[in-house]
């Protein structure tokens, strides 16, 4: 996914207000919805990790792109957002996700929309109070069909004794996670 798209997809997440914080954890946690490493062998705060530490990189990465975006109003210093949260303006980011993620939001609502085209499927979405949701799970089922294959091939590549080490020591790395004081 691009960063662009990355935003636009995070948009249809988010509140109509929010956080640089929220919305650098909101992108970071798109490559990870529906990875069922997350749920079990995983660091419980590798999102926060990899976003924290960085917060000023991933300025550095997004800010020309929030500054394109005009659906959303930047403070000055970029820490805090206004989304128009209306359902033209979620229209328009659900058009412009990644042709999969979309696809998986018409799929979901194929079952009672077969005669539908694809832009009324949409606008019906954009006028959902779920749309997040939907949103969400679209995302969630992308990564969890991928982490499931990634995890495949990696017994097979790597054999089973070593896939075993490896999965002992991130099961070990998460219950230390879990254990630590949360920020």
């Amino acid at each position: 996914m691009n960063l662009r798209a990355a935003v636009q997809t995070s948009l249809l997440l988010l509140r109509d207000t929010f956080t640089d914080e929220e919305l650098f954890l909101t992108i970071a946690s798109l490559s990870y919805a529906g990875d069922f490493r997350m749920t079990f062998g995983e660091d419980k705060n590798k999102i926060k990790n990899i976003v924290l530490p960085h917060i000023e990189e991933f300025h550095l990465l997004y800010r020309p792109i929030l500054k394109d975006l005009r659906m959303i109003d930047p403070s000055a210093n970029f820490r805090t957002f206004r989304q128009e949260g209306s359902p033209a303006s979620r229209l328009a980011l659900l058009t412009a996700l990644p042709a999969n993620i979309r696809e998986s939001v018409i799929r979901e609502h194929l079952p009672d929309n077969r005669n539908k085209d694809v832009n009324a499927i949409l606008t019906g979405v954009a006028y959902s109070p779920e749309v997040n949701e939907t949103v969400f799970q679209a995302c969630h089922s992308i990564v969890n069909r991928s982490s499931w294959g990634q995890s495949v091939k990696g017994i097979f590549t790597a054999g089973i004794r070593k896939s075993i080490v490896y999965g002992s020591a991130k099961v070990k790395k998460m219950l230390k996670s879990l254990k630590a004081p949360q920020s």
